[in-house]
Order: structure tokens, then sequence, then C-alpha cells
């Protein structure tokens, strides 16, 4: 029962707000969840996805997320002797638990920075897995001089139903801790619009998994951003308890 408590709001998937739940210092707030994005994967054949996108003479593979491991493993491929470099530092932890390494992690965790920084790309062959969101990566590294492509191996629902409990509840909402830049615009939708994302924002501290969610967080209009030093689970943890006290 969350009586009188003051409010926590967890964003993104449920295995995110799973694993970052735990990991909370709440002192006597109250946590609603707010499933933002789900993930599905697209229906591919292993035989086929080997021939067409030829694995075998592929110098790099990009996995953008935990998910595209997870799909390409499931979908594509079991092994490769492919480099491989990863988007972050949970997909990169995953990459080396399945595939025992990784050969690059971009600092910044995000597409652009992967695709301004990979090495050696000129004349090679780069296939980027993950949901939409590689293109401009293929342009940059097109123009590095990679023979680069975007493979698409989940989908990604935003959640848009209006959210009637984070309506009711927006007066008492203290934090909202947000894992990615969809995240936010779910949150837009859910909680009725724009105006009524704002209000909530404008009193509440909006945590930021990474600099590309604190600036969708910015495009909104939200004051107090507090942005992760890490870009995982236990980085918005380690965020949220100091801000917590």
């Amino acid at each position: 029962m969350r009586r009188n408590k003051d409010i926590v709001v967890l964003t993104g998937s449920d295995e995110f707000i799973a694993k970052l739940k735990p990991l909370l210092s709440l002192k006597k707030k109250s946590i609603l969840k707010l499933t933002t994005i789900v993930s599905a994967p697209l229906n591919i054949k292993k035989s086929t996805a080997k021939g067409i996108l030829g694995l075998e003479k592929t110098d790099w593979i990009v996995f953008s997320s935990k998910n595209a491991v997870r799909f390409f493993i499931k979908n594509v491929s079991h092994s490769t002797k492919s480099k491989i470099a990863a988007v972050g530092g949970e997909t990169a932890k995953l990459t080396i638990r399945l595939f025992g390494r990784v050969d690059f992690v971009p600092l910044a965790f995000n597409m652009r920075e992967l695709s301004h920084t990979v090495p050696g790309v000129k004349g090679r062959r780069i296939l980027l897995f993950g949901a939409k969101n590689g293109r401009n990566a293929v342009l940059q590294l097109r123009k590095r001089g990679a023979i680069a492509l975007n493979i698409e191996l989940y989908s990604v629902k935003l959640e848009k139903t209006s959210n009637k409990e984070l309506r009711a509840l927006s007066s008492r909402i203290k934090a909202v801790l947000f894992a990615s830049p969809s995240s936010v615009r779910s949150f837009v939708f859910q909680s009725g619009g724009y105006k009524y994302a704002h209000d909530i924002l404008h009193n509440a501290a909006a945590f930021a998994l990474g600099p590309s969610t604190g600036k969708a967080l910015k495009k909104i209009g939200a004051k107090r951003i507090i942005t992760t030093h890490q870009s995982t689970a236990r980085g918005m943890a380690t965020a949220f308890n100091k801000w917590n006290g």
C-alpha cells in the first residue's frame, strides 16, 4: 500500500527495472513501475541469415544492446570469428559472457561514438546488429571507408497508453529514473501529454541514464536533471542513492 509515501518512478523495460529496483535505497519512498519499452524479436532463420549476411566474410560485428546480443545468438549464430564491438557496459559484459571476448567498447555508450572511434574500419565489412537505431552510424562508418550495414534483429514497441495511476500520484512524485530517450517519450504519452509530463518534472528530480537521455529530458523541459556517470543499472542506483541521502 502506497498510503501517503513519496513516489519514485522507475522507467524502462521490465528487465531493467527488475535489475535496478533491489539496488535502490528508498528510505520510506514507494516505487511506481512504469514499463516504457517492450522488445520483440524479428523472425530470421539462422540458415538464411548466415547466407545473406555473409558472416564468415565480416570483419566487425557491432551489438547496440543486450537484446542485440541475445537475438543474434537466438536467430543468427552462436559464435563468430569477427571482431566484436559492444555499445555500453552491460552489453559488453553479456558479450564477454556469451562469446568469451569483446574487442572494442566506445567511451561514450552510444552508436554515434562507436561509429567515430571504432578502429581500423577502412575497407572493412561491418555489420551493426540491433533495432532501428543504426542508420546514422552506418553512414558515418561509410564516410570512414567501411562497408557497413545495419541489421534489425528486433523491434522496440513504445508504450503509449495513458497511465491513470501515474496521473493520480503525480503530486507525490519526487524522482523519475529514465532508462533511455525512448523511456522519456513513453513517459510523455503515459502522463497524458507534454503539459502533464512537464508539470511532474518541474518539481521531481529526473535521473538520466547517459547523456542522450539527458538531452531528451531537456527537450521536454525537465528542470532537475541528474545524468549518471555510468550507463548501467548500478550507475543509475549510485546516482539516486547519493541524491536520496
